[in-house]
């Protein structure tokens, strides 16, 4: 990631915090601890508010033993407005770090990953691929159906690009050989500005594809390497394939919910 890639993914993140700081669901003294972090500059963009205090929690960067009392005095104030936000917040963040088993960390880290795939994915971002002709009526109704929308003041920039591998990677409903198809029909047509933004997308969108799988790579890899995987396959492999199996089957879950 370049420098400037870290200072965008904190310009998008910072609001979130804000949000959290004036509600008074972290401290200041929290916030600055968090900025002392060493994932400060090269973690996933962090967007919503719900996903900066689940990063928080994960992280332990947040006693557990004062979220009781923050809830609270959250709900003497009489505005349901800020209730109602404030468990949204709350609401995804426990989602977003699960149960916990002393891995809420990778737990986090897992559906971060699955959210990324979803960001600038939108009705406007599929329609330009449905005008483009790079997918189908069919295709485009379905994915509709499946879009899950972020708080509009969170969300990412519209992108056909994300939707197209957002298409392939989350939602199964192209193929990744019909991406390459895709990809070798647009880049033999002639040249002109519109051949050259068809191009822009699919070329990006395959980018994204390898992207995704090497995160998925990268999570899966660090939960074959936690303590608990390494002692189950030295006493019983049986285990260790319990626990891989349900790490697998929480991201199948995430990705089809």
């Amino acid at each position: 990631m370049t420098s400037k890639q870290a200072a965008v993914q904190l310009a998008i993140a910072q609001p979130a915090f804000e949000y959290l700081l004036d509600t008074g669901l972290i401290t200041q003294s929290e916030y600055l601890e968090a900025k002392k972090s060493s994932e400060w500059k090269r973690r996933r963009a962090l967007r919503t508010p719900g996903q900066v205090f689940g990063w928080m929690l994960s992280r332990q960067l947040i006693p557990s033993d004062s979220i009781g009392p923050r809830i609270n005095a959250f709900e003497d104030r009489p505005s349901e407005l800020q209730n109602d936000l404030m468990g949204k917040v709350l609401d995804e963040a426990c989602e977003l770090i699960g149960e916990g088993d002393g891995s809420i960390e990778l737990s986090f880290d897992l559906a971060m990953y699955v959210a990324g795939m979803s960001e600038g994915v939108d009705e406007a971002a599929l329609r330009i691929l449905l005008e483009q002709e790079m997918i189908q009526p069919e295709v485009f109704e379905r994915a509709c159906s499946e879009l899950i929308a972020p708080p509009a003041a969170f969300a990412a920039a519209s992108s056909p690009a994300a939707a197209l591998a957002w298409l392939v990677e989350s939602v199964a409903l192209l193929e990744e050989k019909e991406l390459h198809a895709l990809i070798v029909r647009i880049l033999s047509e002639p040249e002109s500005a519109l051949q050259a933004q068809r191009e822009s997308i699919v070329t990006d969108a395959a980018q994204l594809v390898e992207s995704f799988k090497a995160q998925f790579s990268e999570v899966t890899g660090r939960a074959m390497s936690l303590p608990k995987m390494a002692e189950a396959v030295f006493r019983d492999r049986v285990t260790a394939l319990i626990w891989i199996g349900a790490i697998l089957w929480i991201g199948w879950k995430l990705l089809h919910r």
